[in-house]
């Protein structure tokens, strides 16, 4: 059985099972990020316009021998950032 993810939850993916999290996301490149909009706890996976329908909906990570579910907002406007 898996837990719903909470926000404490998805910002530990992000930070310590990062792996796991793209091994379910086949696409790259990825950016992936935490909104903290109020809009609930999930992880931003940016992409490609033409690999979003690639992303799914949720991912699992195995954190603390307990399986986590967390929803994925895809969003299609991925842009390469570089540093000046």
């Amino acid at each position: 059985m898996s837990k719903t993810a909470d926000y404490g939850d998805v910002q530990r993916a992000l930070q310590a099972e990062t792996e796991q999290i793209l091994k379910q996301i086949p696409v790259s490149p990825v950016t992936l990020s935490m909104p903290v909009d109020g809009a609930g706890p999930r992880i931003c996976a940016s992409v490609h316009d033409a690999d979003a329908g690639k992303v799914p909906r949720s991912v699992s990570v195995v954190h603390d021998g307990q399986t986590v579910e967390i929803p994925v907002e895809v969003i299609g406007s991925y842009e390469e950032f570089k540093a000046l």
